[in-house]
C-alpha cells in the first residue's frame, strides 16, 4: 500500500532519480495500460480543478499537493524520503482512494484503508461503491455518477462516504472516494436522538400536555394528550391560535396574545383555559408557559409551556359547592325545626307543669275529705259508739275504710310525683343507717306478709351500713319496694333484704320469689302509670306509680335504681346511695 502512495508523488518528474529502489507493483485488479511510470503520470495529470471540487474545501486537492511538492524538488534539486512524502500526503489530505470503472482500487491512503478496514471485500463500503457503479452502468458512459453520502462505521470513527467521477486517465474512468470524519457529529446526533426520545417518553407518560407557539402566538406543536381530546392530529392545529381550541375563562381575554404576559414577554402562570373536545364539551384546563429567545441574537421566538386537565377538580369543586348549598339549606330547615321544637317543648313543659300543679292542688283538696271518710269508717269499723246491730254494716264500713285508704295512697303518690316533676321537692341530706331503715320498713309490711305466710328475712352485717341520703325518701322507697314484694309474691314465698357496698356506694338489695317481670316490661314499668302485662299483676290493685316514684326519688338523691327479674322466678331490686364513713364504735 505504501508503494502506491509513493507512486503518486514520485511520478511528478520521471527524469529525477532519488536513488530509492523501485518498489512499485501494479494492483492485481488494475488492467495493464502501460508502464507503471506512465500510468502514474496519467493520474498526476488529472484536472486539478476536478479533484479540488471533489475533495472540497475540507482538504488540499490531490493534484495541487503533487504539483507543489514536485516544484519544490525540481527547484532545490532535492528529494524527500518516501516515508516522509507519504506522511505529508496523509497529513494534508482527508482519507481518499481512487477506483477504476470496474471498481478496482488504484490508490488509497493509509487513513482510508483504516477507515474501511483492511479487508475491503467484506466491508460495507463495497456495497456503496457497487451501487454507484451500477448506476453508471445503467445510465451509460456519459451518465453522471451520483455522490454517495451514507455513513460508514469504521474501527475507530464514523465517516460520511462521498464518491465522485473526477475524469479519465490512460483511457479509463477514475472514481474518487473520500471519507469525511463525522464521528463527533454522529455522536451528537445520537445524543440528541436519545434526549429527544427521553423527552418524548416523558411527555407521553405525563398527565400534562405541552404546547409551543411562534412569535405571533400561532401554534407550532401540541402533544398527543390534547390532540386526542380534540379528536384531530397535531398537524390540524398547526398555525392556529388558542382561541381556535377553546376559550379563556377571563372575559377580557380572547387569545394568548391578549395577555399582558405575552405582550411583555413574561411567564404565564395557571391561566384557566377551557378547550372544546371532539364531542363539543368544554373541558377545563390551566396553561403555563415561558417565552423563548434566540441564544445568539436574543430575538423573541414564541412560547413553550404545559397544560393540565383540571376537569375532575372543577367537577369536584362544583359538587362541593352544591353540597355546601344543600347543607346550608338543610341547616336552615333544621334551625327552623329547632325553633319550632323549642316552642313546642316550652309549651309542653308549661302544660306539664300546669298538669303537675293541678294534680298537686287537687290531690291536696282530695286528701282532706278522704281523711274524714277514713276516720268515720274506722269509727264504724271499731264500733266506738256502740254496736251496729248488723254484720253487713261492719263489712261495709271495712270496705269503705279499705277503699278510702287505697285512694289516699294513690293521691299521695300522685302528689309526691307532681312535687318531684315541678322541682318543689325538698330533701334533707344526712347520714342514714340503711340497716335501721330497712328494719323499720319491714315492720310496716309484717302483718300483710303474715296473712300470706311469707318468710321475711334480713341479712344485716354486724356494723352499720351508712349512706348519704334523705331519710324520709329512703323510707318511702323501701316501703314501696317491700309492699310490691309482698303483693306480687304467692303465699308460701319469701322476701330477703341484704346490704352491699361497691365503688364508694352503699346499697340495699331486696329479693323476692314472686311472679317476676317479663324482660321486655322492665324498662316500661318504671314510667308513671305503667304496669306489667302478666295476668297476676293485672288482677292486683295498683296505679303503676310506685316504681316510677322510687326511681325519681333515688335519682333526686344522687343514687342508682336497678331491677333484675325473671318471669315465674322472682325479682331483685337494688338501690344505691353514696357511702358515708362508718363510725368505729358502731362496727365494734
Amino acid at each position: 500500500m505504501r508503494a502506491k502512495h509513493l507512486q503518486l508523488v514520485e511520478a511528478q518528474d520521471p527524469a529525477e532519480d532519488t536513488g530509492a529502489p523501485d518498489t512499485r507493483t501494479p494492483d492485481a485488479r488494475t488492467p495493464d495500460t502501460g508502464s507503471p511510470d506512465s500510468r502514474t503520470a496519467d493520474l498526476v495529470d488529472l484536472d486539478s480543478r476536478a479533484v479540488k471540487t471533489a475533495i472540497g474545501e475540507g482538504g488540499l486537492a490531490v493534484a495541487d499537493a503533487v504539483h507543489v511538492l514536485g516544484a519544490m524538488l525540481r527547484r532545490d534539486g532535492q528529494s524527500l524520503p518516501p516515508p516522509l512524502l507519504a506522511r505529508l500526503v496523509e497529513t494534508l489530505l482527508p482519507p481518499f482512494a481512487l477506483f477504476d470503472a470496474e471498481g478496482g482500487r488504484l490508490f488509497a491512503t493509509e487513513s482510508f484503508a483504516r477507515g474501511i478496514g483492511e479487508d475491503a471485500r467484506n466491508s460495507a463500503f463495497n456495497a456503496m461503491l457497487e451501487s454507484v457503479l451500477a448506476a453508471r452502468r445503467t445510465g451509460g458512459p456519459d451518465a453522471a455518477v451520483p455522490a454517495a453520502s451514507p455513513t460508514l462505521s469504521g474501527p475507530d470513527a464514523t465517516y460520511r462516504v462521498e464518491i465522485q467521477d473526477i475524469g479519465e486517465a490512460g483511457g479509463q474512468t477514475i472514481l474518487l472516494a473520500i471519507l469525511r470524519d463525522v464521528t463527533d457529529m454522529a455522536r451528537a446526533l445520537d445524543q440528541a436522538r436519545l434526549a429527544q426520545g427521553k423527552l418524548r417518553d416523558f411527555v407521553e407518560c405525563s398527565s400534562d400536555w405541552v404546547w409551543e407557539t411562534d412569535e405571533r402566538g400561532c401554534i407550532k406543536s401540541l402533544s398527543a394528550q390534547l390532540t386526542r381530546l380534540l379528536g384531530a392530529p397535531a398537524a390540524a392545529f398547526s398555525g392556529r391560535r388558542f382561541k381556535d381550541l377553546g376559550r379563556f375563562v377571563e372575559s377580557e381575554l380572547s387569545d394568548l396574545v391578549d395577555t399582558e404576559a405575552f405582550q411583555l414577554r413574561q411567564r404565564v402562570h395557571d391561566l384557566r383555559f377551557d378547550v372544546v373536545d371532539k364531542d363539543g364539551k368544554a373541558v377545563a384546563q390551566i396553561i403555563s408557559g415561558a417565552p423563548v429567545f434566540d441564544d445568539r441574537s436574543g430575538r423573541f421566538l414564541g412560547y413553550r409551556g404545559t397544560g393540565t386537565d383540571i376537569s375532575e377538580q372543577v367537577a369536584a369543586t362544583v359538587a362541593l359547592e352544591a353540597s355546601r348549598d344543600q347543607l346550608s339549606d338543610a341547616l336552615g330547615e333544621l334551625q327552623e325545626k329547632n325553633t319550632e321544637l323549642e316552642a313546642a317543648f316550652a309549651a309542653a313543659d308549661a302544660g306539664n307543669r300546669a298538669k303537675s300543679t293541678f294534680l298537686a292542688n287537687i290531690s291536696h283538696e282530695l286528701r282532706t275529705p278522704l281523711n274524714a271518710i277514713l276516720g268515720f269508717a274506722e269509727v264504724l269499723k271499731l264500733e266506738l259508739f256502740g254496736t251496729l246491730g248488723n254484720d253487713k254494716y261492719r263489712n261495709y264500713s271495712s270496705d269503705i275504710y279499705t277503699s278510702a285508704r287505697h285512694l289516699l295512697d294513690l293521691i299521695s303518690n300522685i302528689l309526691d310525683l307532681s312535687t318531684l316533676e315541678t322541682g318543689r321537692k325538698t330533701l334533707t341530706m344526712e347520714v342514714v343507717d340503711l340497716v335501721e331503715e330497712a328494719r323499720y320498713c319491714l315492720r310496716l309490711v309484717e302483718a300483710e306478709a303474715g296473712r300470706k305466710s311469707l318468710d321475711l328475712a334480713i341479712e344485716a352485717p354486724p356494723f352499720a351500713v351508712l349512706a348519704i341520703g334523705d331519710r324520709r325518701s329512703m323510707r318511702q322507697v323501701l316501703t314501696n319496694l317491700l309492699t310490691n314484694g309482698v303483693k306480687f309474691t304467692l303465699p308460701g314465698g319469701s322476701i330477703a333484704v341484704s346490704f352491699a357496698s361497691r365503688d364508694g356506694q352503699a346499697g340495699v338489695i331486696i329479693r323476692d320469689t314472686g311472679v317476676g317481670i317479663p324482660e321486655e316490661d322492665i324498662e316500661r314499668i318504671v314510667r308513671p302509670f305503667e304496669r306489667s302485662a302478666t295476668p297476676y299483676v293485672r288482677d292486683q290493685d295498683g296505679s303503676g306509680l310506685g316504681l316510677a316514684l322510687c326511681q325519681s326519688l333515688m335519682i333526686l338523691q344522687g343514687g342508682v335504681f336497678g331491677i333484675e327479674s325473671r318471669l315465674d322466678e322472682g325479682t331483685e331490686v337494688a338501690v344505691w346511695l353514696t357511702e358515708a364513713p362508718s363510725e368505729p364504735d358502731r362496727r365494734s
